[in-house]
């Protein structure tokens, strides 16, 4: 039921910031790109999936709201040449150790359109924590860790980017309990 209403919530979150920018389109690349990563007209186009060494993780300030916590990660492409993105990204809590701590983030909604992010533009995805203590297996002493960062993994890429610290301390340490959802990158 929270992961519900939290996607809802997210969903609302999310409408709130998409802007100018970067461009999505539904199901794959617009039409007029060859497969050689030209647009109609000779003009180039991305050249590929946004590798994650060629962008930066950053976040919004943490919104919290009768324990629950809402924030965007947003992905930006440094790298010399547009690039897009599709998908979730891989979310998890890691401790001092760098291991990570209870389950990644539960991927909530569908798949969101292919986002084109031309060199400085950004995408965006919602993160809905849930502040430990609120879900059974996760209120007890012994069930939670200190936690000193988010590990992200751009949607497509086994290149990790570290956010810290996150918005909570601590985390759930069960791998059952689900703390977190994250929603598909979409335009920011």
């Amino acid at each position: 039921m929270l992961l519900a209403s939290a996607a809802l919530t997210a969903a609302g979150f999310i409408g709130l910031a998409v802007g100018d920018g970067a461009s999505a389109v539904a199901g794959g690349p617009p039409a007029g790109m060859s497969s050689g990563g030209m647009w109609s007209g000779g003009a180039a186009g991305p050249s590929g999936m946004c590798p994650g060494s060629s962008l930066t993780l950053s976040s919004t300030r943490p919104d919290p709201g009768a324990g629950n916590i809402f924030q965007q990660l947003v992905l930006t492409n440094t790298g010399p040449a547009a690039c897009w993105l599709q998908g979730f990204p891989q979310v998890s809590f890691v401790g001092d150790d760098g291991q990570q701590v209870g389950a990644p983030a539960a991927h909530t909604g569908p798949t969101g359109p292919v986002v084109f992010l031309k060199p400085g533009e950004s995408a965006r995805a919602v993160l809905h924590t849930v502040q430990p203590g609120l879900q059974v297996g996760c209120a007890q002493p012994g069930e939670t860790a200190p936690v000193r960062a988010l590990k992200v993994n751009p949607p497509g890429s086994m290149h990790s980017l570290s956010l810290d610290p996150p918005a909570v301390a601590t985390a759930c340490t069960s791998t059952a309990v689900h703390q977190m959802d994250i929603t598909t990158v979409l335009v920011g």
